[in-house]
């Protein structure tokens, strides 16, 4: 699913361009992340880096929700960018999700419902690539995981379908709020997973 349906996320609609100018190096700087992250995968205790990074998400929620906004400015973008991209592919590869450091960016940038859509395809596609490669040199993927992979396309599917229905129902702000949500029940879900 990380390459089939992120391309076809990233491709659909009217930002595809401006994404690709604005989220490139981010993407590059995630590749180079994944493989750092995959080498930690092995060599550290996987529980602390996904304790860490759900620690991490759920305080961004919480600041936003519940204090002030974390917006990041629009001069600081080309610094920022790129290193969000390096973290979040360190996450990727140690603990297996960059989607909440670059969802969590995204809203810093206060990107539209449908440029965060085919932003986090674009960098999920490109960032899945070195992370897929990475793990078959690890011997990490194997032909069962594969399989498995393969046979979640269809309910993948039928989730973005469903998703992409509901963003074109909702407005901006409302969509901050159920991105925000999503964000909280990932960060707690990675907790849970680092402690049972």
């Amino acid at each position: 699913p990380v390459v089939v349906l992120n391309v076809w996320q990233w491709l659909q609609g009217a930002h595809t361009g401006k994404v690709i100018r604005r989220f490139l190096l981010l993407s590059l700087a995630a590749c180079i992340g994944v493989v750092i992250g995959t080498e930690l995968l092995f060599l550290l205790n996987p529980n602390i880096l996904v304790a860490t990074l759900g620690l991490l998400v759920c305080a961004y929620v919480a600041f936003n929700l519940f204090a002030f906004d974390l917006d990041t400015p629009p001069g600081a973008e080309p610094w920022v960018s790129p290193t969000i991209g390096l973290v979040g592919g360190i996450f990727c590869g140690a603990a297996g999700s960059i989607g909440p450091t670059v969802a969590a960016y995204l809203q810093s940038l206060r990107v539209s419902k449908d440029e965060f859509v085919q932003a986090t395809g674009m960098i999920f596609f490109i960032s899945g690539i070195p992370w897929l490669a990475a793990l078959f040199a690890k011997d990490a993927l194997t032909l069962h995981v594969a399989a498995v992979s393969a046979a979640a396309i269809v309910p993948a599917t039928v989730g973005m379908f469903g998703g992409a229905w509901l963003r074109r129902r909702i407005p901006e702000e409302r969509f901050r709020l159920v991105v925000f949500g999503a964000l909280f029940i990932v960060g707690l879900n990675l907790l849970r997973k680092a402690v049972f």
